[in-house]
């Protein structure tokens, strides 16, 4: 498994396996690909182009509904459980293989990710870095080691991913800024044409499952930490934001899925730091087991996918929680 953070060397190994793909690639990104994961396969569809390499752009789902919207700004084909993917798989923005599934099209493929690859290790290269706010600020690397110079297109792309992981810069680095601020200085990409294309009014849906959830939502007191707990039918990611922002340090949301649910966990920054949690490596990761399941995430962002059990594991989310932060609620 590739370690935290990536070198000089990652760069040049993950181009050069890019450049010898002579029969073309397949970009393969997460379900419900998001703006980070479209604007970076976007990105770098346009890297392969400079290099002489063919490539396409799919999932073994349909994209979010934000990150189809840049997809429709930007004219780019965005294929779903493609019959035959092909070529040199390239994973975009998966931690795990079955964030992919159902498409299993590849041998030995190129990682491109800000999380730390859980997968198998038989890739023929990696470039991975958990500490990168974003997967478009990888893809911005390995165009200037290739010393390629994005189009207005692929900056958006990249700009879009790079806005949308940061939460509008909250979570930026160093290393954020100075990508955003090359692609603006270095092609005609215009900045708020981007905003405008990739802005998201909440549908009625959204507002009505927000709504439900809080009204459903069951309160847990955890030392001076307050843990929020609801179920609904969709937009889970949306109802846990709204927990967060309404006042809980951290909420689990559960969500049927055809053929599954997916379990979705929000924490406030203060918290994380305060209790050095990571809600996926340390609490989510707990339960796949128990919900025969797998998932990925940051620290203050993550989610799973199980097929059963979604009760028992919320359940134990909660346990394996109390045990971490202890009685006091301090963590360790």
């Amino acid at each position: 498994m590739p370690e935290n953070g990536c070198t000089d060397e990652d760069v040049q190994r993950v181009l050069a396996a890019l450049t010898a793909a002579r029969g073309g690639a397949f970009l393969i990104t997460h379900q419900n690909a998001d703006l980070d994961a479209a604007g970076a396969c976007i990105a770098l569809q346009e890297l392969l182009k400079q290099l002489g390499i063919p490539s396409r752009i799919g999932s073994g789902s349909h994209a979010s509904v934000a990150a189809r919207k840049l997809i429709d700004y930007l004219d780019a084909e965005f294929e779903v459980r493609p019959p035959n993917p092909g070529g040199l798989p390239v994973l975009v923005d998966v931690q795990n293989p079955d964030q992919v599934a159902p498409l299993i099209p590849w041998k030995r493929p190129v990682v491109l990710d800000h999380h730390p690859y859980a997968g198998p290790c038989d890739y023929q290269a990696s470039l991975t870095d958990d500490t990168s706010p974003s997967t478009c600020e990888l893809v911005h690397r390995l165009f200037e080691a290739a010393g390629a110079v994005p189009s207005s297109r692929a900056a958006a792309g990249m700009i879009a991913g790079m806005v949308a992981d940061t939460m509008s810069f909250r979570r930026a680095q160093a290393g954020t800024f100075r990508a955003m601020a090359r692609l603006l200085a270095t092609t005609d990409v215009n900045y708020q044409e981007v905003l405008d294309a990739i802005h998201l009014e909440p549908d009625r849906s959204s507002r009505i499952a927000i709504l439900k959830g809080a009204q459903r939502a069951e309160l847990t007191l955890i030392g001076p930490w307050i843990v929020a707990v609801t179920k609904v039918n969709s937009f889970e990611a949306d109802v846990a934001n709204a927990l967060i922002r309404s006042g809980a340090d951290i909420a689990f949301v559960g969500a049927k899925k055809k053929g599954g649910f997916r379990i979705t966990a929000r924490a406030r920054k203060s918290f994380i730091k305060s209790t050095g949690i990571h809600v996926y490596k340390d609490l989510l990761v707990n339960i796949e087991v128990i919900i025969q399941g797998s998932g990925g995430g940051h620290d203050a962002a993550a989610s799973v996918n199980g097929l059963v059990k979604m009760d028992e594991g919320i359940k134990a989310l909660l346990k394996v929680l109390r045990e971490r932060l202890g009685d006091e609620g301090h963590g360790r």
